[in-house]
Order: C-alpha cells, then sequence, then structure tokens
C-alpha cells in the first residue's frame, strides 16, 4: 500500500485484482507466439443502481459538485543503446487513456462511471458529502461509434480483474481533486512492490493499435477480449493457472491474450511491440481471416505460407501503430537485455512468399511515409486494412497469404501495379494472382511449387510432403490441391504412397473452403487413405501431408511422396 497526498483530502491507493467467476479456459495446442530470437485481492463489488459509462464533465450539475483527477501509470522506455533491454531510470509518468474510472460507495456499490480521456483525466459531477473512492478498473471500453471491451485479468488468481483503488474519503461541500498513480513497484535494483503499472501499460499499447484501426475503421466494432498477464507468467509450458505459459501469444479460445511477466526471465508489459503483435493476431481473427498453423517461428525460417504471412502481419502493424519499424522484446535479468527486430530489414535468411522477413518488409513499406530503395509506395494503414476486411479476400476459396493480400490490393488499387511489381520482385516474390501462379522461388526445395496445384476429377496427381525446412510448419510440409466440385454429391478421395524416402508413411488430407476446414481423412492406414464424403459444389483446397513431418518431432519424418485422386 502506497500513500498520495491530493488536493483537500488525503487518500491511499492499493493496487487489486477483482475476483471473477468466469475463465479464459486453456489455450490452444499451437499458439500463435511473439517471434523468437531462435528458433492482492477483493471480492467483486455488487453493481447496483449504475449510470452508464458517460463522458467526463467540465462543470457539476446545480447542486452538485465536481470531482476530477489525473489517472497516471509508470513507463518504463527503452535503453537507447544497442541490444539493451528496459532503463528504470528512464520511467516516465503517462496518462492512462481510455479506461473505466468508476466512483464507489462504502457498501462498494458502483454509484457513477466514467473514462479517462488522452491526458488520463476524468470528471464526476456528485453529490456533496458523499463518501466515495475512485477505482480505475484495467479496461477499455468503446462507446461512441466504435465498439469494443477490453480487459487485463490475472490468471494465476482466479482471473481476476486489475484495478487501482484510491481510499473512501468524503467529497466535501466543494469542488475535489483525486490524482491515482500506478507505480511501476521498482525498486532500484529489482521489483520490490506491487507492479500497478503493468495492466495499464499493456492497455496504453492496446489503445494506440484500437486507435490505428479506428482511423481506418471509425464504426468497427469488436468482441470482448481478455489479456492475461501476471508477474507469476514465466517461458515454462504447464498449467496456465500457475503461469506456466510458454510465451506469450494470442489464442481463439476467449478469446485472449496471455503475456509474460516473471521478471528477470521476459517481461512484456512494457513491449509495446510484443502486445501490438499479439492484438494484431486479434485483429487478423475477428475482422479478417487467418488459418495460420501457429508454431515455431524464426525471420530466418522458411515457413508455410500462412504462418509467415500471419506473423509477418503482426510484426508489421506493431510498427505501423508506433510509426517505428523497430521492435522490442525485453528479457533477462533486470530485463536488461533485448530481442530486435527491424520489420524493414530484408536481410534475414532466404526472401520469398515463404518468409516472415520478406512480407513484413514489403506490409510496413507499404504503410510507410519513407520512399527508399525498391520501397516506391506510400499508401498508410486504411488501405492495407481495406484489403484484408475486403469480402473478396475474406471468401476467397483458398488460404491468407502474400499472395491473396497482393491480389485484392491491385484489385481495390490497379493503379499501383508496376510500382508494387517492382517491390515484390526485390522481395523474390515472383507469384501473380490469388493462388501464386507462375511463382518460381521454390525455397531450395524441389517440392514446394506450384503453391497449389491444380487437379480435376478422376485425375492422378503426385505431391510430395518434406520437413527438411522445418517440422510442423515448414513450407515443404504441407501440399495444397485447388479443385472445383461441379456437384453436390458423394467423392471418393484416395490418397496412396508413391515416392519418396521413408520405410513407413501415414498420408493426412484436410479439405478446406474458404480457409475454413470442413473435413479430414486421417484414419492412420499404413501409406493409404481412401474415404468418402459429402461435399457441396464450388471451390476447395485439399491439404496433404505425411503425418511425421507435422509431429511435432524432429527426429522423425522425411521426404514421402503420395497420387492423390478426387472422384
Amino acid at each position: 500500500m502506497s500513500w498520495m497526498y491530493f488536493a483537500r483530502v488525503s487518500l491511499t491507493i492499493s493496487f487489486m485484482v477483482i475476483l471473477c467467476a468466469c475463465g479464459g479456459g486453456s489455450g490452444p495446442k499451437r499458439p500463435d507466439s511473439k517471434p523468437q530470437s531462435s528458433n492482492v485481492t477483493a471480492p467483486t463489488p455488487a453493481i447496483e443502481n449504475v449510470e452508464p459509462h458517460t463522458p467526463p464533465v467540465t462543470q457539476p450539475a446545480p447542486g452538485k459538485i465536481l470531482l476530477s483527477g489525473r489517472i497516471t501509470y509508470d513507463r518504463v522506455q527503452f535503453d537507447g543503446r544497442t541490444f539493451r533491454g528496459l532503463d528504470y531510470s528512464k520511467t516516465l509518468p503517462l496518462p492512462a487513456r481510455g479506461v473505466s474510472v468508476q466512483l464507489l460507495d462504502g457498501n462498494n456499490v458502483v454509484r457513477h462511471s466514467s473514462f479517462t480521456d488522452d491526458e488520463g483525466n476524468y470528471s464526476f459531477s456528485v453529490e456533496s458529502d458523499a463518501n466515495l473512492r475512485v477505482r480505475v478498473v484495467a479496461e477499455l471500453l468503446g462507446i461512441e461509434r466504435a465498439a469494443w471491451h477490453i480487459q487485463v485479468r490475472d490468471n494465476t488468481a482466479g482471473n481476476a480483474l486489475y484495478v487501482l483503488d484510491g481510499s473512501l474519503a468524503s467529497t466535501g461541500d466543494s469542488d475535489q481533486t483525486r490524482n491515482l498513480h500506478a507505480a511501476s513497484g521498482w525498486g532500484g535494483d529489482g521489483y520490490n512492490a506491487a507492479r500497478s503499472a503493468a495492466p495499464f501499460a499493456i492497455l496504453d499499447s492496446i489503445y494506440d493499435a484500437l486507435q490505428t484501426v479506428v482511423s481506418a475503421d471509425p464504426d468497427v466494432v469488436l468482441p470482448p477480449l481478455t489479456i492475461y498477464w501476471s508477474e507469476k507468467n514465466i517461458a515454462i509450458s504447464g498449467s496456465y493457472s500457475q503461469g506456466h505459459i510458454g510465451t506469450s501469444f494470442y489464442t481463439s479460445d476467449g478469446p485472449a491474450i496471455y503475456l509474460l511477466g516473471a521478471a528477470d526471465n521476459d517481461t512484456d508489459e512494457y513491449d509495446r511491440g510484443v502486445v501490438q503483435h499479439e492484438f494484431a493476431h486479434y485483429i487478423e481473427h475477428q475482422l479478417s481471416r487467418t488459418e495460420t498453423l501457429g508454431g515455431s517461428h524464426s525471420l530466418s525460417a522458411q515457413l508455410d505460407m500462412r504462418v509467415a504471412f500471419g506473423e509477418a502481419w503482426g510484426n508489421a502493424f506493431a510498427g505501423m501503430v508506433s510509426g517505428d519499424p523497430i521492435y522490442r522484446d525485453s528479457m533477462g535479468q533486470k530485463q536488461a537485455q533485448v530481442f530486435t527486430i527491424n520489420v524493414e530489414n530484408r536481410g534475414y535468411g532466404r526472401q520469398g512468399w515463404f518468409s516472415e522477413s520478406s512480407i513484413q518488409t514489403l506490409l510496413y513499406d507499404l504503410f510507410d511515409d519513407e520512399q527508399d530503395g525498391s520501397d516506391m509506395l506510400s499508401l498508410g494503414f486504411k488501405p492495407i486494412y481495406d484489403v484484408i476486411t475486403s469480402e473478396r479476400y475474406l471468401s476467397f476459396a483458398g488460404f491468407a497469404s502474400v499472395f491473396a493480400f497482393n491480389a485484392e490490393l491491385l484489385r481495390q488499387r490497379p493503379e499501383i501495379t508496376s510500382q508494387l511489381t517492382q517491390m515484390l520482385h526485390s522481395l523474390n516474390i515472383f507469384g501473380t494472382g490469388w493462388y501464386g501462379e507462375g511463382e518460381t522461388n521454390d525455397a531450395g526445395s524441389a517440392i514446394t511449387l506450384p503453391v497449389y496445384r491444380q487437379i480435376s476429377l478422376g485425375q492422378t496427381v503426385n505431391v510430395c510432403s518434406n520437413s527438411q525446412t522445418q517440422d510442423y510448419n515448414g513450407v515443404d510440409v504441407r501440399r495444397f490441391l485447388h479443385i472445383t466440385l461441379p456437384a453436390t454429391r458423394s467423392y471418393t478421395i484416395s490418397a496412396h504412397r508413391k515416392g519418396g524416402t521413408l520405410l513407413r508413411t501415414n498420408p493426412q488430407l484436410r479439405i478446406f473452403r474458404q480457409g475454413n476446414e470442413v473435413g479430414s481423412i486421417m484414419n492412420g492406414t499404413p501409406d493409404s487413405e481412401n474415404a468418402t464424403r459429402w461435399l457441396e459444389a464450388g471451390e476447395y483446397i485439399f491439404e496433404v501431408y505425411e503425418e511425421s513431418n507435422a509431429d511435432w518431432n524432429r527426429s522423425n519424418g522425411g521426404l514421402a511422396c503420395f497420387d492423390i485422386r478426387i472422384q
């Protein structure tokens, strides 16, 4: 508990979490994780006679007084030197923007609700001589044209909601100011007090991201999002309730974002890039589309095109929000180390349609104002947002990828064809159209092209799967067949081993329509699959792969080829 002094009265501030009965559930087996460098507690207050959230007021109503104040939090800045993490000597008090502010009476009943403005200010017209406390809730609420509800909760304390409380005190008989500050908890050589600022630092990074989205879509409506952060959240896999979350990630289960917070290991509350990267996955999932497999990824990896695009979008979006192409992730003892990415730097590994590095460079260069080298366009955020939320992009039969993005961008803005083509070629991306037709960059593997293989009814097509580049989500693990079925009926689909180096195989087939899985054939029969599926007329993508190449086990797998037939 810390003490602060205000005009007219002295108030105590406590940092706590509000317990709730509902939870976020477990996360996915394959989370969309942040980029890798290598591969105090109180019951929920009763809510009675609550006014709806109202904007701050400037004048009290007749017969009432103005209770106002400013809400701030500690933002720990990064050290300006290369390869340095957080610098606690550069901690700044910043406004907590857009957060919920409540006035509670002595029975913990919420009597008034509002929110802070862009300077962290709040104000209420209230009764005189009323005993009230100010509570700041770690949540953002969209209450005008746009709509959202984003909260920060503690997954290691029963999914409790973080709040910052002032003391119960009389409003007196004249206007009154009550300021509240959420401190970092840093004691000079480590954390020695409650890390009250953390939830509000997270929300402030989200606030910037929301403003970016609203700039392109003032009427955007987003589903509720819960962000789980705890000082116990550590990079160990296990029970989320114990803080063993493995890494920071977004999950569609909730939806939710889990963020690391273990001191001297990996903390992400001050890492704007990490927070905004995971929020980008939420935006992509809720407003656009994503078929990413998740899993391990790095800037030098040659990835499944769905993963490459999804992770590149996360990195690029963080840069777009901040206007800074440098992504920073603090870690280590005293959070003094850092992992950085320059999203404009295309010098990470082999470039192409399978490269997170290439695609994030493309997306950021399309956004930014600078035109340098092959960066010939400065479109800003709205055209990019318009592409990934367009009906054509959402309904496309294939998968979300750099090819689909480019095709829709050119459909909307054909006048940039020449410049965009030059930018793509500079990144070794040559395929055109929604399906990447004519792509010549094979990522160093003879089995990766064409990106989509066309197949007709009754035709036998041989496709191969390998884990040479990376197990599970490498570019050579899964092959895609594109087919248009002429009628709604039962179809027989078969896969038989035909070539490769494995002694025994287990072909796997998954059937997709507009990016949604509508069927699968995974019977476990060695070297062969044969099944009948009822399918409606229309376009489909069949994903084919060898099971051992996609089992997260790098010690097995290898080249496996199959004859595929649909009839």
